[in-house]
């Protein structure tokens, strides 16, 4: 037995271990989580705008922060980014306490989110950025080389900043969410926010570094968290990437795809052709609930 995850975010045991799948196969069980992972997201052209546009917006975000730190914006504007930077704080403080752990983390990351347009779009959003701030065509010729070559990696810091501080405003406690708005620029709550807030509560809130065993599952369910988001087919019922389509059993969708009704008893997802009226499922609660004397 290994450790996994539940809906919830607790750690609990479970699985076989060997694979994600089988690590979290608590969470990926789990009709609420997979119809999430499941939903339809935008076309691939629509993500890489989407991750073009992420850079320059967090850069701005990064410069901001940076003058309300700095009290440019007077004491109410401080006031304001202060708990952004108590929780970018505590964070830090658990990379600079496990940095083992963390590069580990970042690798598992970085293996997932490499695979999502909007990484290569928010690359060729920090090329622009980079050429755009320093005078496009005209600038280039007047700016001497090393400035040029320290322009990048200080506009990358700029719009990573920037994009942390919008994670934590909106919720990321953990240091997956700063991975994912640092090189995707998402950082609006998704599917994963309670179960990392609370896998990773406990090691970011203690004073001491974590064990190589809490490591360990801490790894392996961010790898199969991830990889479930990112492969939500292999979880479904009668899915897999042994099957193929002839003998898979069924096909299960999510509830509201082809039906406006949750079938008594049924969570997040149903069967393809298992429509149910709703009348009949009130029908058949009142049965159970008033019965005939």
């Amino acid at each position: 037995m290994c450790r996994g995850i539940t809906y919830a975010g607790e750690i609990a045991e479970g699985g076989q271990g060997g694979t994600p799948s089988q690590t979290v196969e608590i969470i990926c069980s789990d009709p609420r989580f997979i119809e999430r992972a499941a939903e339809k997201k935008p076309n691939f052209v629509v993500r890489m705008i989407a991750g073009a546009y992420s850079f320059p917006r967090d850069w701005w975000c990064g410069i901001f922060y940076c003058c309300m730190q700095l009290g440019l914006f007077g004491a109410h504007g401080k006031a304001m980014s202060d708990p952004w930077r108590r929780d970018l704080n505590t964070i830090l403080g658990f990379i600079i306490k496990n940095p083992t752990l963390a590069a580990r983390l970042l690798m598992v990351a970085l293996q997932h989110l490499m695979t999502t347009p909007e990484f290569y779009g928010r690359i060729g959003g920090g090329v622009f950025t980079s050429y755009a701030a320093r005078g496009g065509r005209f600038g280039s010729r007047i700016v001497s080389g090393p400035i040029k070559a320290a322009q990048m990696p200080a506009n990358f810091i700029l719009a990573s900043t920037g994009a942390a501080v919008l994670a934590v405003k909106y919720g990321g406690r953990d240091i997956v969410a700063v991975f994912d708005a640092v090189f995707t620029g998402n950082y609006g709550p998704g599917p994963t926010g309670d179960q990392y807030k609370e896998m990773f509560r406990a090691a970011i809130e203690s004073s001491e570094p974590v064990s190589q065993e809490d490591a360990d599952a801490l790894v392996a369910i961010t790898e199969g968290i991830l990889h479930c988001l990112n492969n939500p087919g292999e979880y479904l019922p009668g899915g897999g990437a042994s099957q193929t389509q002839e003998t898979r059993p069924q096909t299960w969708v999510p509830v509201g795809t082809v039906s406006s009704a949750r079938p008594n008893g049924v969570m997040g997802l149903i069967p393809a052709g298992s429509e149910t009226n709703a009348l009949d499922v009130i029908s058949e609660n009142n049965a159970w609930m008033y019965p005939r004397p």
